[in-house]
């Protein structure tokens, strides 16, 4: 099991429905990229114990939620915005859904720059500064210029012409920790895990709405019963202590099962 391409994923979906089922299907879990380890180590977890073969195709959340409209045969889907995961359930693709994990938004700086960069505004300040964000198309991107914005810092950067775009959260991370932006708005767990930067600021909860990772068990012609049972593993309080332990926040219903 590992986290691949969701165009292969989809390929080989497509082979092993022509062969006329001798290959035994993958379940397949769509992540937004912030979410791709905790769920690798759910679906190692579950392979080891069941046997069943899983696939993780991370990416942008709003791209895997269009996937899933235009018929992408995925099991689960665990996105990190809410909006996607209703848009979903008003188009009826979701059997079941649980809101799962929190996150905290925060600005990270190559490392050694943080004596020099303690804010997203220092970033206006002086020529030849970065901001990385993610494209408004994509939750990491909406929550960064969200709290900007109620910062009053997101109109002055982009008239600054300050703002470099990324296609999600660990793209802005790449650029940061290449030193091809001074500053990035990326989540907290992917910054954890960065070895090449710092972090200079943490957002305060009042200037975004709660970051909030819905898990979705998604109507398909997948295995029925397996699917349900990967979504089962995702609210044991084993694959809770995991997600803490990558930096995560558990919603409350996710431990009480």
């Amino acid at each position: 099991m590992r986290a691949r391409c969701l165009l292969l994923l989809l390929v080989g979906c497509v082979v092993a429905c022509s062969d006329g089922g001798k290959r035994k299907k993958s379940l397949l879990i769509l992540s937004a990229a912030s979410a791709q380890d905790v769920c690798l180590d759910v679906a190692s977890s579950f392979e080891k114990r069941t046997g069943l073969s899983v696939e993780v195709a991370p990416g942008p959340s709003s791209g895997h939620a269009r996937a899933i409209l235009e018929g992408a045969p995925a099991a689960l889907f665990l996105s990190a915005h809410p909006e996607w995961a209703a848009r979903l359930e008003k188009a009826g693709r979701v059997l079941e859904r649980r809101d799962l994990l929190r996150n905290s938004l925060v600005l990270v700086v190559p490392r050694g720059l943080r004596s020099r960069i303690h804010h997203p505004r220092d970033l206006l300040e002086g020529a030849g500064r970065h901001l990385a964000l993610a494209g408004p198309s994509v939750p990491a991107g909406r929550y960064g210029e969200e709290a900007l914005g109620n910062l009053g810092l997101l109109e002055r950067l982009e008239k600054g012409g300050r703002i470099v775009r990324g296609q999600d959260a660990r793209s802005v991370l790449s650029f940061v920790e290449r030193g091809e932006a001074e500053g990035g708005v990326v989540y907290a767990t992917d910054a954890d895990i960065a070895k090449g930067v710092d972090i200079a600021y943490v957002f305060p909860k009042d200037t975004h709405d709660p970051i909030v990772y819905p898990l979705l068990l998604l109507k398909g012609e997948h295995d029925a019963a397996a699917a349900r049972a990967l979504f089962e593993a995702f609210l044991t309080p084993d694959a809770a202590r995991a997600f803490r332990r990558r930096g995560f926040r558990v919603v409350a219903e996710a431990t009480e099962r």
